[in-house]
């Protein structure tokens, strides 16, 4: 069983692809992207995901890594764990506890914006979602007013810089006129080239207005006066690292850490960017000691395991993920990413168990329910697969798409009653749905009933006379009943909607060689059906007839012996065959 196209595009752990991305509905990275990604749908990064790309999507949900300018035009979640660098473009921005945000931010919302529904994380997620709001602000205060930094520090400067001035460009940052303070910070630099406080006041201003280049000037200058000053080094690193100078940004953050080597931002500061210049096994190191020095963080094992995850530490990184799901059982996102893990290190019965743990407590998670019900399947465990979707069913009766679904595989395991029921519940819904509409149908056929099922199709046509299959299948109804004109005009519009519909291929090219007509056409059709499928018996035989018809006999036999070998237990195909042999003997103005 594949997965559902028109529901979630799925980018799995090992992929890596690079280009531009197009999807619609939903899109799972739990691999790399790179390039760029392009979608009015949503965007979600899972914890092992990693998007290097310039995106413009209609929404974003991050439990990753995001790096580059992303643009999303109704919200963007950071959820715990996450790492976004670059600059961001959203009406609605959303920072649970545990993200790490580094770049620009703007937020304009257009005339008439709507919040957006709520995401519904967990009941933990939401008791601290209320920090968020204030730790931004606080981070906005401690940058628009980071000269605080020099005020704890003796001045490194030959005489002082008129007080008044000062005063009024500190004034000018509380009240965020950034212009005015700029000015006034650059009238005193005139003067006093070789403040800390003015230097720093300038550097301060220019990062918060989003000069990044100028920022990064006037704190280097800041440490050519002052060495030592830790915080500026910090400031400084992040914007190289946010610049896309890893080397930079590394060499001030091991700065920072011969002061305090145990600095929990700053080592995973040095662990992304290690991953990032490819040092692997560096970055792991950190982690790992990470680990044993706080125990207790949320971010750092899922980190931890998503570099397991790239690095093809399967076996290490389920082991990561078991403890997490161990201390938060309830956490149904670890829980997933763990299954799809699991799967890919080839444990199909762990990872079954754990999807369908998932589709019990959420039997929203369609997707989740498809896989385990997939997994099962594969395992040979189909009463399994089909109690994980019955339940899901149970809970969500008017779910078109994943009723079809269980009628689909219901008609696989050769269990037509349990297929009808679920195909007439979505006709009850949807009168005119094609795909309920072709399962009644053919057990309307199978029960006898071809009239009724001819008029059921004839519905559906004419609400969408763009399906293929539908035209197909009242040809096919039609050719049963012996009506073979109506049966050749609803195959001619079968291959109109889908040139390559095989079936309608090969049953028009049939229906012509019996008539006798079109053989060239006939001819035509059958060696495209046979280019398809080029295994089929049936198409073989329909090629042989044509053959025959055109009484080139020796290619019919070949044709009609290549059936027979592909389907050896068929007696028809070898009287087939005594029927060419008997009209190739005879003479050529008696056939």
């Amino acid at each position: 069983m594949t997965r559902p196209k028109h529901l979630t595009s799925y980018i799995g752990p090992k992929a890596h692809l690079s280009g531009t991305l197009r999807f619609r509905g939903t899109c799972q990275v739990h691999g790399t992207v790179e390039g760029r990604v392009e979608s009015e749908g949503l965007l979600e990064v899972g914890p092992t995901g990693l998007v290097r790309a310039e995106a413009d999507v209609g929404e974003v949900i991050c439990r990753g890594r995001l790096e580059g300018t992303i643009t999303a035009r109704k919200r963007l979640s950071l959820l715990a764990g996450s790492t976004v660098e670059g600059d961001l473009n959203t009406p609605w921005l959303t920072l649970q506890d545990g993200a790490t945000l580094r770049g620009r931010v703007s937020m304009e919302r257009p005339e008439g914006f709507v919040r957006p529904v709520s995401l519904g994380w967990s009941r933990r997620a939401r008791a601290v979602g209320w920090l968020a709001p204030i730790a931004a602000a606080a981070a906005l205060l401690l940058l628009a007013g980071g000269w605080a930094f020099s005020r704890s520090r003796p001045a490194m400067v030959s005489s002082t810089p008129p007080p008044g001035l000062l005063a009024a460009a500190e004034e000018a940052v509380s009240r965020k006129d950034y212009g005015r303070a700029w000015r006034l910070y650059d009238t005193a630099f005139q003067s006093q080239p070789r403040s800390e406080r003015v230097v720093l006041g300038l550097a301060n201003v220019a990062f918060v207005q989003g000069r990044q280049s100028d920022a990064i000037s006037y704190y280097e200058r800041v440490l050519e006066l002052s060495p030592e000053h830790i915080a500026v080094r910090r400031r400084l690193a992040e914007l190289y690292a946010i610049e896309g100078r890893p080397k930079e940004a590394l060499g001030h953050y091991r700065s920072v850490l011969e002061k305090n080597p145990n600095d929990e931002a700053v080592l995973l500061a040095v662990a992304e960017l290690n991953e990032k210049l490819g040092e692997s096994a560096q970055a792991l190191a950190i982690y790992e000691r990470l680990g044993k020095l706080y125990p207790r963080h949320p971010q750092i094992p899922m980190r931890l395991a998503a570099l397991y995850v790239r690095q093809g530490h399967l076996r290490k990184a389920i082991s990561t993920y078991q403890a997490l799901v161990k201390k938060r059982p309830e956490d149904l996102e670890t829980k997933l990413v763990l299954a799809e893990v699991m799967l890919e290190a080839g444990d199909s019965e762990g990872a079954a168990k754990l999807f369908g743990e998932v589709a019990s407590k959420d039997p929203r998670r369609l997707e989740t329910i498809r896989t385990a019900a997939d997994i099962y399947l594969r395992l040979g465990k189909r009463k399994k697969a089909m109690a994980t979707l019955e339940k899901a069913v149970a809970a969500l009766p008017d779910n078109v798409p994943l009723r079809l679904t269980l009628a689909d595989l219901y008609r696989l395991q050769l269990q037509p009653t349990k297929a009808l029921r679920h195909w007439r519940e979505v006709l009850a819904r949807k009168p005119t749905n094609p795909r309920a509409a072709v399962g009644v149908a053919e057990r309307l056929q199978a029960q006898g009933r071809s009239t009724d099922a001819l008029e059921l199709l004839e519905r559906v046509v004419a609400a969408h006379p763009e399906v293929a299959e539908v035209h197909y299948r009242m040809g096919h109804l039609h050719y049963k009943k012996k009506r073979l004109d109506r049966a050749a005009e609803a195959l001619h519009n079968a291959l109109k909607h889908d040139p390559n519909h095989v079936e309608a291929l090969n049953r028009l090219a049939w229906l012509y060689a019996i008539q006798g007509r079109n053989l060239g056409e006939a001819a035509r059709m059958s060696q495209r059906s046979l280019e398809i499928k080029p295994e089929s018996p049936i198409f073989l035989d329909t090629l042989a007839e044509v053959r025959f018809q055109r009484r080139e006999y020796k290619e019919a036999l070949r044709l009609i012996q290549q059936a027979i070998n592909k389907a050896p237990d068929k007696p028809y195909y070898r009287n087939r065959l005594a029927k060419f042999k008997r009209a190739a003997k005879r003479p050529i103005s008696e056939s």
